[in-house]
């Protein structure tokens, strides 16, 4: 998920609460039917997303080193663009990677963020959205590369929760990692078109 992740705490009821929040923009707003929709999940499902989280909350930097390690097992490449483990050669190196670990909190925060305001739609779209908007400043960085985070955030969360990780948890989180990373790739948007466009004009 990005290299300089900025996540906000904002720690919400669960679902059920159906707290409202001012979105962080101006984009057209989402009611909670809608958003039920495109995240697929129905609000029980929702309910057992957030019991099950807790479990991870209490190993946020376990987990997400976990992620991370993996990310950079099968993406090699991806590395250069996290200057805190570019040039380590071993897994040991990289757990006891202090800017790592910092990072690692960033995006498993912002993944927290997600998780427990997920009554409030619009705020959580919008926050996705943002961090897609963020990623643009990497020099060659593609949008593609976030789909690198599926897998490898799925094994993380099934180490973690071991036979708590049921078949039914398993789509669960699969659901969210796609609805999340399908936002962020609406935010970080078709740089290319972008730049062709500041060409044009």
């Amino acid at each position: 998920m990005g290299c300089s992740i900025a996540a906000v705490k904002h720690k919400t009821q669960p679902i059920c609460a159906g707290r409202q929040h001012r979105s962080l923009n101006s984009r057209p707003s989402i009611t909670f039917t809608d958003a039920i929709s495109r995240l697929d999940l129905n609000e029980r499902q929702i309910f057992q997303l957030q019991q099950s989280w807790k479990a991870i909350s209490r190993k946020m930097e376990y987990t997400g080193i976990n992620m991370f390690i993996r990310i950079f097992e099968t993406h090699a490449d991806l590395k250069k663009f996290f200057f805190m483990v570019e040039n380590c050669t071993t897994i040991a190196e990289m757990r006891e990677s202090k800017g790592l670990a910092k990072h690692v909190l960033m995006v498993m925060n912002t993944l927290d963020d997600t998780i427990y305001n997920l009554n409030d739609m619009q705020y959580v779209i919008d926050l996705l959205y943002d961090i897609g908007k963020q990623h643009r400043t990497f020099s060659d960085f593609r949008r593609e590369f976030f789909l690198s985070v599926t897998e490898p955030f799925l094994l993380a969360v099934k180490e973690t929760l071991g036979d708590r990780y049921t078949r039914n948890m398993a789509t669960v989180y699969r659901r969210l990692i796609q609805f999340v990373i399908a936002n962020i790739f609406q935010g970080f948007g078709d740089v290319s078109t972008d730049k062709k466009k500041i060409q044009d004009g």
